[in-house]
Formats: structure tokens, sequence, C-alpha cells
């Protein structure tokens, strides 16, 4: 098979241009040719001319010197991240610490060692953040104002996207009896990160966001994926919804798609959800047990049924949950409750 490649690598490419799309190239590799990594992780060791780091990638035994002005304070032992400066001539390559990650047996240690050896960036170029920095919150022209729903969203109780947001309502019309309308925004990342630019193209390169115990490595800046394209409650923030009509049954009458502005009303957790639909409302579920939790219980009872009907094959898996200590130390791994919420 193909070897493994990691950043930094040097390969000889076939390049051919992606079809339908101006701005993108597909690479078939041909052969690896060497390696000149950006950046190395390693465990620094200290002598006489500064010091040495011993890089912590498996089957990697090139060690990188560091001048004594270019340690950055690093002591005996320490995981450092360092960027190698210059070609290479004769002895070790040479090499300049950036940062300090402490003790290399850390659980913290992990997603960094993580980070480095599958080679996801965790930086973004300047052409990216001041893209982002631009970015602003949308108005009304060309959306539908959709502020007035009783949008929420619904996650798990330590997410940390609030990127969807629903709703569920009795049908008024007499020809749907025991029907609903139901509505699905997500947000509009679309608005903010156009085909090609600079944003785009990192996007492409990091594909999704990357969750750590201890940190989470975005696809976007903090700016639009915490921010401008996170509903949090009560802001409001560009999407794009689908409003669907459904019979009793849950088979779909008819959909329509809008780009809009919504405010979300409420940002819940499963858990604070369940606990209402099993008579255990909080102040914040209380009032929105029958006007919008018991709708969306009644709909997605519907959904079940024409699920049912459909009779697809199902791959409900358990999933594990990990609890981690305030040190890092793994405390407890358990199953998940699967919870109709």
């Amino acid at each position: 098979g193909d070897p493994a490649l990691g950043g930094g690598d040097k390969i000889l490419a076939r390049l051919a241009k992606v079809d339908l799309d101006d701005y993108a190239y597909e690479a078939r590799l041909i052969r690896k040719l060497g390696s000149n990594p950006a950046k190395v992780l390693g465990v620094f060791r200290v002598n006489a001319e500064g010091g040495r780091i011993q890089p912590i990638e498996k089957g990697s035994d090139k060690e990188w010197r560091v001048s004594s002005d270019l340690t950055l304070g690093a002591k005996d032992g320490e995981l450092v991240e360092a960027e190698a400066i210059g070609a290479r001539r004769l002895g070790l390559p040479a090499a300049r610490i950036v940062a300090r990650l402490g003790d290399p047996s850390g659980p913290r240690a992990a997603s960094l060692i993580a980070i480095h050896q599958h080679g996801i960036p965790d930086t973004f170029p300047d052409a990216v953040i001041l893209e982002a920095d631009r970015a602003e919150p949308v108005g009304l022209k060309g959306r539908e104002d959709l502020r007035d729903l009783p949008l929420l969203t619904i996650d798990p109780a330590d997410a940390r996207d609030r990127d969807d947001a629903v709703l569920a309502e009795a049908d008024p019309d007499p020809g749907n009896p025991g029907g609903f309308i139901l509505w699905v925004a997500i947000a509009d990342v679309a608005h903010y990160v156009t085909p090609g630019s600079a944003l785009d193209r990192e996007a492409r390169k990091r594909g999704n966001s990357t969750y750590f115990p201890d940190r989470v490595v975005p696809m976007l800046p903090d700016i639009l994926s915490g921010d401008l394209c996170s509903l949090h409650e009560g802001v409001d923030r560009a999407c794009l919804a689908v409003r669907m009509v459904i019979d009793a049954d849950g088979a779909k009458r008819s959909h329509r798609f809008v780009r809009g502005l919504m405010r979300s009303a409420a940002s819940l957790s499963y858990e604070r959800v369940q606990a209402a639909i099993d008579g255990r409302p909080d102040d914040v579920t209380g009032p929105l047990l029958e006007p919008v939790l018991r709708p969306l219980y009644a709909a997605y009872a519907a959904l079940v049924r024409a699920r049912e009907l459909r009779q697809p094959l199902e791959l409900d898996l358990p999933e594990r949950k990990i609890v981690l200590g305030e040190d890092g130390k793994v405390v407890s791994v358990a199953f998940k409750d699967r919870l109709d919420a």
C-alpha cells in the first residue's frame, strides 16, 4: 500500500483538476521523497551546547539539536514543540523550541501527541484569521424572519457547539388531523465561508473539527465556530431552515427550504428535556413543556411509527462515555444512557 504521510513530507504526485471546481486539485501519490516536518514534538534533553529533542513519533530516530539561546528555558525531560530552522548541512538538523508542554507522561500530553502524529493543523494561517475577523452578524436582508419561532437547541450536556435547532407544532390545517409542522434550522456557515475563500480552503484541508477530552481543534476560527455560526440562546443568528409538514403517521406531505434569521429560545441538554417529559421540569423547561417540548415528543412518536413501517436496518450501537478528573486522568468508562430526547 501507499506509505503513510505526515505534515511536511515531500512527495512526488500527479495532479488532476477536480471537475466542477475552479480552485481544487486531486493529487495521486507516486512516491514519498522524504520527510522534513515543519514542527517537531519531542522530549528535550539538556547538553553543553543547549540540548537535543528526541521525537516522540514512533519509528523516528532522528534527533534535533537546539542551541542554548533557542531552548525557551526548557528543562531536561520536558515535552516541547519546536520548529525546524534552516536547511540541514552537517550533523543533526537544527530547531528552535516554540512551546514548553510539560510532563510527557502527563494525561493532557496525549492530545498534543495525537495532534502532532496525525498531522492535524492546530493553528490558522494569517489570511484565514483576517478573513474570519471581518465577519459580522447578518441582518434580515434576503432572509425570512424566524425569530418568533421558539426553536430549541438540544445537545449533550457537554456539547461545545450549538449548530442545529428544532421545533414542532400541531398543524392547524383541518385536512391534516393529528399532523405536525416541523422546523429544523442549522447555522448558515456558507454565508461566511464562500467558495474559494481562504476560510473555505482551510476548512477543506481540515475536513472537520477534531475533539479531544481537553481541547478541540476547530475546522473554522473561533469567532465563527464558537460565535457567529453557533446558535446561542437569545441571539440573532443566520440559519438555513426547512419547514416540513407531516401527517399523524409521520409521512411527509410537503417541505420548503428558507434562508432565515432565528433566535434560539433555549439551549437545552438531552437530560433536561427527558426529565421534563418524564414529569420533572425545571425553571427553564417548565414553561416550554406544553407549548414546545410535548409537541416535539409527539412528532417524534409519529416519525417512529413511519420508521417502523419502513422496517429499516437499525444499528443503534451503545456509545461509551469516558469521564476524566480535573487532573486529566480517566475516572470511569460507562455506556451513555440512550434517551428518547
